[in-house]
């Protein structure tokens, strides 16, 4: 004898709850409730402003490794200054 598996049915519709017109606006909270034209617009704009602050770190690190090698190289050039007795004493207090 071949048995069937019991099956639950679901209850109907009335006791499900109703939605009502105070929560029909926002269903959900991942609901988005702009267009999707709007969503693009937004999108570009956001994806301008990355490329933009993106641009300006990328000059902010090259401005300051060229200021570094500046400094690396004046503070060759005084030491190699120093070795040679060609700066005065005066000047060389201020570099202490």
């Amino acid at each position: 004898m071949n048995r069937q598996p019991d099956i639950e049915v679901a209850p109907s519709a009335p006791n499900q709850q109703q939605v009502g017109p105070a929560t029909s606006s926002v269903e959900h909270a991942y609901a988005v409730t702009d267009s999707p034209r709007k969503l693009k617009r937004k999108l570009d704009i956001v994806s301008g402003q990355f490329a933009i602050a993106k641009k300006k770190l990328k000059l902010a690190r090259q401005s300051n490794s060229r200021l570094k090698r500046k400094v690396l190289s004046l503070k060759s050039v005084v030491t190699c200054l120093k070795k040679e007795n060609l700066m005065s004493p005066d000047i060389l207090r201020g570099f202490s």
